[in-house]
């Protein structure tokens, strides 16, 4: 009994063996998700997902309805398992006039979310300023640079903030600043590469990463992708050949990601290895990409426009080393009906992906096993 039961094992173990080499020879292996609209606001239709982090908490914005009958975004945060929560505006009221919104943009793994949002101003006005929110304490007005307008874009597991502020320059003129918030200290000014600057992104090690004006040698004005390391000032990452960039998200190990202008003028999206070299991502087919999000791992995420008959369309797209671009609705098993994925936003740790589709809804996408069934068997038996 017990040889004809090694007899089994050995003929399974061979048999797993030729399988799973029958199907990397056919390229199953490769990536899959599954696809779940994350809903809206009650009396809502939009939605949308901006930051995810290791704990598949989500946030973004969903419209709110007011008094007037219109829609605005308020800022969300939800999870999978849902349901979505209204996170309200530093004006405070619940849709209840207009000029009450807001729209969150990055969540930390301690659940620390930052955004953007109407604040009534001491004459009565409404002006947008960025906010960090806590489960504890709700929404934190982070004040600005001296101008009226702020918002925020990512914050690291320290509780380090970055975002874009305006400020008041000597002589009176208005200028955008990107900046860098601590708990317990003031709103930096990180400073220019010679006009406006605004930061998009940042790690764990305090780098932060964004777009910076600045002077082209023909003396055009363009716009620069940046990285700051902590204590220092704006480094010019430079472009793929063209005259623009503007970097969107860096990971702990310090690959960065985001636009740039190649040679022929049209925006590609841009892997920066830790070596210092931009590695242009391509396209999905058209002429233009861009990229929005990266992870640990150094998986991409962002949009690239694809030919279709009669034109063009925007997809959502994932790079990896191995695959390169990829288009994510060939991806998904469960595609959403008469949707596409059109835009991918961040991407966490443990694989899942957040972003929107073409009709306005906010979107997670998870990693499933896509090890055949028959494989499955054979290999937990």
């Amino acid at each position: 009994m017990e040889a004809k039961r090694r007899k089994h094992l050995l003929r399974a173990s061979c048999l797993s063996l030729l399988l799973l080499m029958f199907w990397a020879a056919k390229g199953l292996g490769a990536a899959a998700y599954r696809y779940q609209d994350l809903g809206i606001l009650q009396d809502s239709y939009f939605s949308w997902a901006g930051g995810i982090n290791d704990r598949g908490q989500v946030v973004g914005y969903s419209g709110t309805k007011c008094a007037d009958g219109n829609y605005e975004p308020h800022a969300v945060s939800t999870t999978a398992a849902g349901p979505m929560e209204d996170l309200g505006t530093l004006a405070g009221g619940q849709s209840i006039a207009d000029g009450y919104l807001s729209g969150a943009n990055g969540i930390n793994n301690g659940g620390q979310a930052v955004g953007w949002s109407a604040a009534i101003l001491a004459d009565g006005t409404f002006a947008q300023h960025a906010f960090l929110w806590t489960a504890a304490g709700g929404l934190q007005d982070l004040g600005t640079l001296g101008g009226d307008t702020a918002g925020a874009t990512a914050i690291n597991a320290s509780g380090q903030v970055v975002g874009w502020s305006s400020t008041i320059l000597p002589g009176g003129a208005l200028a955008q600043r990107a900046f860098l918030w601590t708990a317990g200290g003031d709103m930096q000014d990180l400073g220019t590469l010679g006009g406006d600057s605004w930061a998009y992104g940042l790690n764990s090690n305090g780098q932060v990463v964004g777009a910076a004006a600045t002077v082209s040698p023909d003396g055009t004005l363009v716009e620069h992708a940046f990285v700051r390391t902590a204590g220092g000032g704006l480094q010019d990452l430079g472009t793929l050949g063209g005259g623009n960039s503007s970097a969107g998200a860096i990971n702990d190990r310090g690959q960065i990601v985001g636009s740039a202008d190649t040679a022929a003028g049209q925006p590609h999206a841009f892997l920066r290895t830790i070596a210092g070299a931009m590695l242009d991502l391509g396209t999905l087919g058209g002429g233009t990409s861009g990229a929005n999000g990266i992870n640990g791992s150094g998986q991409v995420v962002g949009w690239s426009t694809v030919i279709i008959p009669g034109g063009t369309q925007q997809h959502a797209f994932l790079w990896t080393a191995a695959e390169g671009l990829q288009d994510l609705n060939t991806l998904v098993i469960n595609p959403p009906s008469g949707d596409f994925l059109l835009d991918a936003r961040a991407i966490n740790d443990t694989g899942k992906i957040v972003g929107s589709t073409n009709k306005g809804r906010a979107f997670l996408l998870t990693p499933i096993n896509t090890m055949p069934p028959v494989m499955e068997l054979l290999l937990l038996n």
